[in-house]
């Protein structure tokens, strides 16, 4: 290959980046001004979609609509990149390009599924063997859950699966005709940067998930109307201190495996009775919703006189210091603090602030609602 030809661009690589992160690939064929607008929307669009997944005003329809722009935008990117390239490089070196077989189309094929570039480079013994050690590597990384905690088994397998595929380009790259391969460079790029989108995006989620915001499912209807079952709600998981009102998730102190949603309807040192007459909270009595509409029912058939309840009437309940006093709004309906005592804030998860699906009634939830009381 002439010294011209190797100060050219190779169309395949530029794919390859702008496959992994648009505008890359247009910034390595020259087109630095393209790149970064490829870059900047590519990066607005996954924060709007972060945007409408997660905060309050959010929609679910926007975040389809933010992902689909997207979509656009990484396919106009690919295809762009590629006769940026192509465009920058005299037609004899072109014509040189295409001789043989092209290594980094290969690598390419390979970060879509290891094994079709080796196939296309005619290796037909060590493609379809990629291929069957590529669907193992996927059984295997579907079973980490069963060894591993689910976070550090998603995390693992994103390792995993981008080392895997950074290797497998690798070999794809060194199985090439060795006229078209013009050095590490290029192919450290592409295994580096796969590297990175294949574990940071991953990484962030999961510490969001665990420290910021978490989704959950309402399974029954203790909180309705308010939410329903089948309802799936976002959980502010940041440290708060609980108020009045608040509609929170925590571990039931019977099964610290499973999560509780109800709101709090008293705080620490506060006195709640809970009459025929309604909820009283330091002597007064509860007149604002959701609680100020209670009318009596024995829940489940337990009087709440019963000395295995707690604030029944004729039996008023302080809350202790670290403690918080849950009910559900379907309070004749609900296993609450009535029934396992207050829950210890320690073992709050977060607030709810908003409700995602179904889709008819997103929208926030949890507002607090003043406690509107009046005398006994």
């Amino acid at each position: 290959m002439s010294a011209s030809n190797r100060r050219t661009k190779e169309p395949w690589l530029a794919v390859c980046l702008s496959w992994l992160v648009p505008g890359v690939g247009q910034c390595y064929a020259g087109a630095w001004v393209t790149g970064a607008v490829f870059v900047l929307l590519w990066f607005g669009l996954q924060l709007a979609v972060a945007w409408q997944l997660f905060s309050v005003r959010g929609r679910l329809t926007g975040a389809l609509l933010a992902v689909v722009g997207g979509l656009v935008v990484w396919v106009v990117a690919v295809i762009h990149a590629h006769r940026r390239a192509r465009n920058v490089n005299p037609p004899e070196a072109e014509a040189d390009r295409r001789r043989v077989r092209d290594p980094y189309l290969a690598v390419f094929l390979t970060q879509i599924l290891p094994g079709v570039g080796h196939l296309y480079l005619k290796r037909w013994v060590a493609g379809p063997l990629l291929l069957v050690v590529s669907l193992v590597v996927w059984i295997v990384g579907s079973l980490l859950h069963v060894l591993l905690p689910a976070v550090v088994a998603a995390l693992v397998f994103a390792v995993v699966l981008s080392a895997y595929e950074a290797g497998t380009s690798v070999w794809a790259y060194r199985r090439g005709p060795a006229e078209r391969r013009r050095g590490p460079g290029g192919i450290a790029a592409v295994c580096i940067l796969g590297m990175l989108v294949g574990t940071l995006p991953l990484a962030a989620a999961l510490l969001v998930r665990g420290h910021v915001v978490e989704a959950f499912h309402v399974p029954v209807g203790s909180m309705a109307p308010t939410l329903q079952p089948g309802d799936r709600i976002l959980v502010w998981k940041r440290p708060f201190d609980p108020r009045w009102g608040d509609i929170i998730v925590f571990l039931n102190p019977a099964n610290r495996k499973e999560r509780y949603v109800k709101r709090v309807a008293a705080l620490p040192g506060e006195t709640i009775e809970i009459r025929a007459s309604g909820i009283y909270v330091d002597g007064r009595r509860l007149s604002g919703p959701p609680f100020g509409g209670f009318s009596y029912i024995e829940p489940f058939g337990r009087p709440l006189s019963d000395r295995k309840t707690y604030a029944g009437e004729g039996r008023p309940f302080t809350v202790p210091a670290g403690h918080v006093f849950v009910l559900g709004d379907n309070i004749n309906r609900s296993f609450d603090s009535r029934f396992f005592g207050p829950v210890p804030v320690d073992d709050l998860v977060g607030r709810v602030y908003k409700r995602y699906w179904p889709p008819s009634r997103e929208g926030p939830v949890g507002q607090r609602h003043g406690r509107q009381e009046r005398s006994r």
